[in-house]
């Protein structure tokens, strides 16, 4: 297991398998029920052409984190038709309004 502090990975670039950039890691999440922690990335406006909007990358999904966050595949997102939050693709409902996804 790799340990990194927090101040190792705030403010760094996360870029997926494929070299896109999905924006920077501006805090950790801890979620005691389930995984150990999830990264907050705020993605950059214009990326891929969306507005600036916080995702979730769980810690699974993480291969190296160096000068950049490496993800170890590329990121899908499902879009929630209520209110546009980027959800994880396997996500249910909605992150921010609860709204059912299909």
């Amino acid at each position: 297991m790799v340990r990194k502090r927090t101040s190792e990975i705030i403010g760094k670039n996360v870029v997926d398998a494929y070299g896109s950039i999905l924006g920077s890691a501006v805090d950790v999440e801890l979620d005691l029920d389930s995984t150990p922690f999830s990264l907050i990335v705020s993605s950059h406006p214009g990326n891929s052409g969306r507005d600036s909007k916080e995702l979730l990358i769980e810690a699974k999904e993480i291969a190296k984190v160096k000068d950049i966050v490496l993800l170890k595949t590329g990121h899908e997102e499902k879009q929630c038709p209520k209110c546009g939050y980027a959800n994880r693709v396997a996500a249910s409902y909605c992150r921010e309004c609860g709204t059912v996804l299909t």
